[in-house]
């Protein structure tokens, strides 16, 4: 059955865009782009971070993969003619579609992606636009606190809270930053790199495999040098989409508005400071990042891989998608798990 759903979502067609007329109002500096799927609770919290910007030149598109909740409704709330919001007829099955749809409704100079349960501290914008012009990058990924688990007892702060260490392996491993709600990307890229491709046919995740051809495009890529995003993994807490949990944005929410980054600097280790990205080094990358795939990896075939991913990445396919390959991970199979993970299967 599993199979079957995986078959069906691969052979679904974007829609037509006939039907979704342009705004009236005036182009933005910025196109954001939100997809998002029945967890208007959580959509509430991260389109408020999007309005808390220093930077206002922007559109929201909020694309719903067919959502069948209130999102409508909580979007039209907000009564802002800078958000807009588009639900697809039909389920595409993972964010691939909204994005795809985003990037092609997009009017800005640059996109931005923000995932409908991460959330933006008030300069994120305005870093990541100050490092684009300063640098000439075609993209520019923010740095970011990843919140495993949070609470706040009798006043004090308490909790895991990772801080990915953003250096050049990033799009080779995809371990720490494949994440969309950290990019700023020259929107003429964006189209020239057309639609993200369906997670049923990567062995992998959509977005990495985006970002990753970024690269292989010859894009220069850029690391901004603060932390302004906050990932919150929906697999945390586990089937978050069926107990539709929102603990830690609530508890976020006055924190990040505040722009007040101590508090999760406390509860995480520091990193090395950020640089330009310059992709290299893969097989040692690959030993120090990649525990979830080796423990996947029987011992010769990691072998295979070590021997061969250098190679394998200058013909320009993705490391970690031969490494799954090499694993014998489906295509559409880690989204398989993160779906049931989430709560969607």
């Amino acid at each position: 059955m599993r199979r079957s759903l995986a078959r069906l979502r691969h052979t679904r067609q974007l829609p037509e865009l006939g039907g979704f007329a342009a705004p009236s109002t005036p182009v933005p500096a910025i196109s954001i782009i939100m997809a998002t799927y029945n967890r208007s609770n959580v959509l509430v919290h991260a389109i408020e971070s999007v309005r808390a910007q220093t930077v206002d030149d922007w559109e929201l598109l909020v694309v719903g993969d067919a959502c069948t909740d209130d999102t409508e409704e909580v979007v039209a709330s907000f009564r802002d003619p800078r958000i807009r919001f588009v639900n697809l007829p039909v389920n595409m099955g993972d964010q691939s579609g909204p994005n795809s749809v985003g990037i092609r409704l997009a009017r800005g100079r640059r996109i931005a992606w923000l995932n409908h349960d991460d959330l933006w501290f008030p300069d994120h914008l305005a870093q990541l636009v100050d490092e684009s012009v300063s640098s000439g990058a075609d993209v520019v990924i923010a740095r970011m606190f990843r919140v495993r688990e949070l609470r706040r007892s009798e006043g004090a702060w308490e909790g895991r809270v990772e801080l990915p260490d953003l250096g050049e392996e990033f799009v080779l491993c995809g371990g720490v930053a494949y994440q969309a709600s950290s990019w700023l990307m020259d929107a003429r890229l964006a189209r020239r790199l057309r639609d993200w491709k369906p997670a049923a046919r990567l062995r992998y995740v959509s977005s990495q495999e985006y970002l990753y051809r970024a690269w292989s495009a010859g894009a220069t890529i850029r690391i901004a040098p603060l932390r302004s995003l906050v990932i919150i993994p929906s697999i945390v807490g586990g089937s978050a989409y069926l107990s539709r949990r929102d603990d830690e944005q609530r508890l976020l929410q006055d924190v990040v508005a505040s722009g007040d980054r101590d508090v999760l600097e406390a509860l995480g280790e520091s990193d090395p400071p950020p640089g330009d990205f310059h992709p290299s080094r893969v097989i040692s990358i690959a030993d120090r990042q990649w525990t979830p795939i080796r423990r996947w990896m029987r011992a010769h075939s990691y072998g295979i891989f070590r021997r061969t991913a250098a190679i394998v990445t200058r013909l320009g396919l993705a490391p970690w998608e031969y490494a799954a390959l090499l694993a014998g991970v489906p295509r559409g199979g880690t989204n398989s798990i993160l779906r049931e993970r989430r709560g969607l299967s």
